[in-house]
């Protein structure tokens, strides 16, 4: 009802299926309740509506997350339906949706380009990313992994007064500015946009992207079974909007078709759904799946790439340099991982080579910017650190054509 511009009938169907979840939790023990299309157990209260109860209370630090409550509450009610019950299983929710926002924010720059819209003049904004504190520029992981290790604690596992409190010790209670996407905009340009999003899990990225940019076609990855993904036909995004491709990205080619059945398989799906641009997205492509990330970017030629890389590759796998590992602490080794797949993006395109392991440590905020040299055919590969997503891994790497 609601993509068919029936809001009034979405709502009441809404608020029909609310009452009678309501009337199960009351007629049956709230741990026994059940959802209805698979059986899985539910919880009593979703980390979507735990998270929201700290955003009224008006102790929610964070601006990304603040920003899908106060701009997007149309969306963050939907999320809260049983049919997306898989989503609410995520470990450390709030700050898996700190990491998605933040590719939401750089999706909306792909889509409708900072400055270019009169919703932004409308609004008196100039810079999408105003009202996050973003860091862009490398710093001395070592001194700052400790102060942002207390904020990865999921919302639903602590009380709210706990929550705020890890929030304010590394992002402050700032504005989230004028809108961290012009919405409208957006909505209407993401009618020419195919989203892949890789590594999906329980597929909250893909969700968001969906529901946020209402005319883009998302098709999630992962090597999971469809089971763990939300009820999505259920909830009205059916294959006109939204697909799972379940493939393992890592598994090579045979000798009739030497091209990985990743890649293969991904690159006949954008085919089939024929749309003009194409971004991909990844967000915890542990270690070489960040490379197999890049891969498609460049197999596909899409428009853009943007990563949140999380776990490190293998020391003893020599593909990588040495100096990656070169430092002891796991934090500059992290920096030097995300400046790595920052430059391999430049040099695939004939653009430029890596900083060293030794120049990384001694970068600081105040004399080092982020890698952003410019290669062959107008790419510009960047790696920038943000501090307003809740994570000590929290590199976003990209590259647009």
């Amino acid at each position: 009802a609601a993509r068919q511009g029936n809001g009034e009938l979405a709502d009441l169907l809404r608020g029909l299926e609310a009452d009678e979840s309501a009337a199960e939790a009351a007629s049956s023990d709230e741990r026994l309740l059940r959802c209805r299309l698979c059986g899985e157990r539910l919880q009593p209260r979703s980390k979507v509506a735990v998270l929201g109860d700290s955003v009224r209370k008006g102790k929610e630090g964070n601006a990304l997350v603040r920003c899908l409550y106060e701009q997007r509450s149309d969306v963050v009610k939907e999320i809260d339906r049983n049919v997306y019950h898989r989503i609410n299983q995520c470990n450390n929710f709030r700050k898996e949706l700190s990491e998605t926002m933040a590719l939401v924010r750089a999706l909306g720059e792909e889509m409708v380009p900072c400055g270019t819209t009169t919703e932004i003049a409308a609004k008196g904004g100039g810079a999408w990313r105003n009202g996050t504190e973003i860091d862009r520029k490398f710093y001395n992981a070592r001194t700052s992994s400790n102060a942002q290790a207390d904020v990865i604690d999921d919302a639903a596992s602590t009380s709210p007064g706990q929550t705020a409190q890890n929030a304010s010790s590394s992002t402050p209670n700032i504005s989230p500015g004028p809108s961290l996407v012009p919405w409208t905009a957006a909505s209407k340009a993401s009618a020419e946009w195919h989203v892949i999003d890789l590594c999906c899990g329980k597929s909250l990225t893909a969700a968001l992207v969906a529901l946020l940019f209402e005319n883009a076609f998302v098709t999630c990855v992962d090597r999971i079974t469809p089971s763990q993904l939300p009820h999505y036909e259920e909830a009205g995004l059916g294959a006109d909007r939204i697909r799972y491709v379940r493939v393992d990205m890592l598994a090579p080619g045979n000798e009739s078709d030497p091209t990985s059945p990743f890649l293969s398989e991904v690159a006949a799906a954008v085919k089939e759904v024929g749309r003009p641009k194409v971004a991909v997205l990844g967000v915890h492509c542990c270690g070489v799946l960040s490379l197999k990330a890049i891969e498609l970017y460049e197999h596909l030629g899409a428009d853009c790439i943007h990563l949140m890389p999380c776990c490190m590759p293998s020391k003893k796998d020599g593909r990588f340099p040495k100096s990656i590992f070169e430092s002891r602490d796991q934090a500059v080794q992290y920096v030097a991982w995300a400046e790595h797949l920052r430059a391999r993006l430049a040099d695939d395109l004939g653009g430029c080579e890596s900083l060293s392991s030794d120049t990384l440590r001694k970068a600081s905020p105040e004399v080092k910017d982020v890698g952003q040299k410019t290669a062959v055919g107008g790419s510009t590969p960047k790696c920038e650190l943000l501090s307003d997503v809740v994570s000590v891994k929290n590199a976003l790497v990209s590259c647009r054509r």
